[in-house]
């Protein structure tokens, strides 16, 4: 039981740490939500990048055997927030769809396809909302531990074990 109190510790460290990564993260995804398929770049990329620069700021400095747990654990922490990133930037993306939708619809004059396109965007909205919580806790943690094994990968620290390649 003590062995699993520092891991989650180092979990909800990076998590806190990973915070203000999350809010730019949330910008760029409401910004880039509106280009199709975009996020299938940004979001890997972004959560390995938060997960990169988390790491080095929390200053561990795993051994060779413990390097993979070490990852992981800063991973969840910080695939949770990106994953939180994702769903707030699909909200937000959403009631902006539904908005636009709606504001056209009243320019051009259309009053009952305009009810049946936002409710259409309603839906869709509340279907990417759960797809995006799925999908980003999963992606954000798998890419997370990435980005954070990357760096204890390429920085050992100060007791420079060697590298098998």
């Amino acid at each position: 039981m003590s062995q699993q109190a520092p891991s989650f510790d180092l979990s909800k460290a990076a998590a806190r740490i990973a915070l203000p990564f999350a809010a730019a993260f949330w910008l760029v995804l409401v910004l880039t939500g509106f280009v199709p398929c975009c996020g299938f770049l940004v979001f890997p990329a972004g959560s390995a990048l938060m997960a990169y620069l988390t790491t080095q700021r929390l200053n561990v400095f795993a051994t060779a055997e413990s390097k993979f747990n070490y990852a992981l654990y800063i991973g969840l922490g910080v695939g949770a927030v990106a994953a939180a990133a994702l769903v707030l930037a699909s909200i937000v993306g959403g009631l902006l769809g539904i908005a636009l939708g709606g504001a056209l619809a009243g320019i051009y004059g259309d009053q009952f396809g305009g009810m049946v396109n936002t409710g259409a965007s309603l839906i869709a909205t509340v279907i990417g909302i759960f797809v995006s919580l799925i999908a980003g806790a999963l992606f954000g943690i798998l890419f997370a531990a990435l980005g954070s094994y990357l760096y204890l990968n390429r920085n050992p620290g100060p007791q420079g074990y060697s590298q098998p390649f």
